[in-house]
C-alpha cells in the first residue's frame, strides 16, 4: 500500500500543475536573437520568433542574472529590457530638482537563473497553459 501511495503521489507531482523544464525544441521557432545597448545604461535583448502555437506565451528573459519580463514590439519581435547601470554607481544624478533624478534608472537585482547558461546565452521563460518551460537563446 504504502509503494501505491509514493507511485500515486509522484505520478501527481510530475503530471499536474507548472513543470519547469529546460527544453532545446521548443513549439516555436528563434530566427535569431539580438543585443541592442542603449542610452543611461538600458540594454535590450530582442529576437524574432515565428510559428508561435496560440497556447504559448513568453513570460520573462533571464540575461547575466537579472530576470525582465518578455515584451512584444512588433509582428514577431519580442525584447526584454536589462539595467547595466549597479545600484552604487557613481553615474546616478543626486539634485533637489526630482525630476533630474528621475531620469535615473532603475537597477536589476541579480537573481538566481533557474538553469545555467553561458556568458552569451539568454534564458527564455515560457508557458504552454499552465506548465512553465524554459529554452536557452544564443545572443549575438
Amino acid at each position: 500500500m504504502k509503494n501505491i501511495l509514493s507511485a500515486l503521489f509522484l505520478f501527481t507531482l510530475f503530471s499536474c500543475g507548472g513543470s519547469n523544464q529546460l527544453v532545446k525544441n521548443p513549439p516555436f521557432e528563434i530566427e535569431k536573437t539580438t543585443r541592442k545597448s542603449g542610452v543611461n545604461g538600458i540594454e535590450n535583448i530582442r529576437f524574432v520568433a515565428k510559428n508561435i502555437p496560440q497556447e504559448v506565451s513568453f513570460e520573462s528573459l533571464y540575461f547575466q542574472q537579472k530576470k525582465s519580463k518578455v515584451l512584444w514590439e512588433d509582428t514577431n519581435l519580442y525584447y526584454a529590457t536589462f539595467s547595466t547601470v549597479p545600484a552604487n554607481s557613481k553615474d546616478r544624478v543626486l539634485s533637489v530638482n526630482r525630476e533630474d533624478e528621475a531620469k535615473n534608472p532603475l537597477p536589476q537585482i541579480p537573481v538566481e537563473v533557474p538553469f545555467k547558461i553561458k556568458v552569451n546565452e539568454a534564458l527564455l521563460e515560457y508557458k504552454v497553459g499552465d506548465k512553465t518551460f524554459y529554452t536557452v537563446l544564443e545572443v549575438k
